[in-house]
Parts: structure tokens; C-alpha cells; sequence
């Protein structure tokens, strides 16, 4: 090597405690050969890095809204809360999200419309692209799922509501946020 010196071959290295491996001093100094040679060890050998080292890492963080066991009821054909609100979640970070929802039994009686459960926070509405749907008349469970980022600093999201025509039911009713960026 071009570089050699007495500590592993690499100018600007000093052996280690047992003279097992170099500590580098400078990597400005290494020749492109000692560079080609130490991207084929870590290759071989990547180094063993937890995520929760990193500092400021605060990603993956799961957050479970109470579920709502009332069985409740709309006609509402835009998206509206129940009589008992939610799920909800308050006090969200901001963040990028994936949030899980859905309703174990939900139906629409009146056959050929549907009964849809979607989230709503302070600056995105509640829509129809993500939405849970039902159109069984005896009920069904539903689940779906969106990502969402959040920028409102302290941030709400609630789980919204509707039909298309007919009434629709929902029973035993859960919201999941699991943070999984930050922005």
C-alpha cells in the first residue's frame, strides 16, 4: 500500500489496545486503495448501530385511542361524529403518521348504500379515498388505513362518519397512530 505505515498499514493510524486494528486519526490522509480496502470491510462488517443511539431519533412511536364500545347510528350523507365522538387522539406531535381504524361491526340496513368510517384532524377532512366501508346490511368489520402528516404543533385526529343513503351503524370503534417520521 502507498500508504503504509506501522500501525495496520495506514499513515495517520495508531494501534489499537492489542494491535488488533488500526484507530484512525485521519480519514483525508488514507490512499484510494486503503479507502477501496475499508469500504470492503464494512461491507463484510457493518457496524452494529441500534436506531435508538441515534440521537433525536423519535420515530415509531404507537399511540392507541380508547375504543368506543357504543353502538351508534347516523343518516348523515358528509362525514359527522356519533353521538359518542371518536375515537379520538389529542395531543399528537407533529409527524408523519400511519393510522389504523376501523369499526368490528358496521352496516348500512338499507341494501345498496354503504356505512363509511374515516379521520378527520384540524387541516386535512375527512374523505372517501381512505375510508372503511361497509355495505352489508347485517354488518361487518371494516379497517383501513391512511398516512397523514401532521404540522399543527399539538394535533387532533378524530375518526368521522357517514352514509350514502339509509342509516348506517357502527360498534366497537379503534384508532392506532403509529409515528413513524419526523418533519
Amino acid at each position: 500500500m502507498a500508504n503504509e505505515g506501522a500501525a495496520g498499514g495506514f499513515i495517520n493510524a495508531a494501534p489499537a489496545n492489542n494491535d488488533k486494528l488500526p484507530v484512525v486519526r485521519g480519514i483525508f490522509d488514507f490512499s484510494a486503495e486503503a479507502l477501496g480496502e475499508l469500504k470492503t470491510w464494512l461491507e463484510q462488517n457493518p457496524p452494529a448501530v441500534t436506531i435508538q443511539s441515534i440521537v433525536g431519533f423519535t420515530q415509531f412511536t404507537a399511540v392507541v385511542a380508547d375504543t368506543v364500545t357504543a353502538g351508534e347510528t347516523t343518516t348523515s350523507t358528509s362525514y359527522t361524529d356519533l353521538t359518542t365522538v371518536g375515537p379520538k387522539l389529542t395531543g399528537l406531535s407533529d409527524g408523519q403518521y400511519l393510522f389504523i381504524y376501523g369499526s368490528f361491526v358496521a352496516a348500512n340496513k338499507t341494501a345498496g348504500n354503504t356505512a363509511r368510517m374515516s379521520i378527520a384532524s384540524e387541516l386535512i377532512a375527512a374523505d372517501d379515498a381512505w375510508a372503511g366501508q361497509s355495505s352489508t346490511q347485517v354488518g361487518s368489520s371494516i379497517v383501513a388505513f391512511k398516512a397523514m402528516t401532521l404540522k399543527n404543533g399539538s394535533n387532533t385526529v378524530t375518526a368521522k362518519y357517514r352514509v350514502n343513503g339509509g342509516t348506517g351503524t357502527f360498534n366497537l370503534r379503534a384508532l392506532f397512530a403509529l409515528r413513524y417520521a419526523n418533519v
